[in-house]
């Protein structure tokens, strides 16, 4: 089985280690989008019948880069929307 996890906002593939433990013997692709150190790495080596795992932002980056080149997808935290809907008059900057 093959699985490629994206990760969330604010973080880096490092948090799937643990997690990839429990995958005995899958072949695993992380994609790091590079918030913590540098630019997104891994994102060309692509398994075409993946199960993609996207944590948060990881799950918006697959579905507007992927859609559609993955076996299944499973969303953790994810959504589409970092806060609740105010107006634009009670932001303060």
């Amino acid at each position: 089985m093959r699985f490629v996890l994206v990760h969330g906002w604010g973080f880096h593939a490092g948090i799937f280690v643990d997690f990839i433990g429990h995958l005995d013997g899958a072949e695993v692709t992380l994609i790091d989008l590079g918030f913590v150190a540098g630019g997104p790495k891994g994102a060309s080596d692509w398994p075409s019948d993946a199960i993609a795992i996207g944590h948060s932002l990881g799950l918006l980056w697959l579905l507007q880069r992927r859609q559609g080149r993955f076996r299944a997808l499973v969303s953790v935290q994810g959504f589409d929307c970092f806060c609740c809907h105010v107006a634009p008059s009670r932001v303060a900057a």
